[in-house]
């Protein structure tokens, strides 16, 4: 045996299957884009600054008129859970001031309403 460092090999440390450290890289990248790709979902799912509309609070319940109803003229405001809303007829009919009337449903920030039936 000689020991002579002069006639030693270096160490080939590179791995025996030929990769050269390419499956890393490939599970680094794959790792990356995972994130990238569910990074805006999370986000979304974690989001607690969405404000809930008033639309489950006053979508049929009863508001009392506080302008006249006339959709040809568009006029019309209701008053329902403390505030006033801009209204309109579902059917088209006139509803005058003091009425009450059941909201139907929203679009936008107009209510839609039917005027309640009268007791005999």
């Amino acid at each position: 045996m000689n020991n002579d460092p002069k006639n030693k090999k270096p160490q080939d440390n590179k791995p025996q299957n030929g990769d050269d450290g390419r499956q890393g890289r490939r599970i680094i990248f794959l790792m990356v884009a995972a994130l990238i790709a569910t990074r805006p979902l999370a986000h979304k799912m974690l989001d607690k600054t969405i404000v809930p509309t008033n639309a489950d609070r006053v979508l049929h319940h009863t508001a009392k008129v506080t302008e006249t109803i006339d959709n040809e003229n568009t006029t019309g405001a209701v008053y329902i859970d403390g505030k006033t809303w801009t209204a309109r007829s579902e059917d088209g009919d006139v509803i005058a001031r003091g009425s009450m009337v059941t909201i139907v449903r929203m679009e936008g920030v107009k209510l839609f309403v039917r005027k309640e039936r009268e007791e005999p």
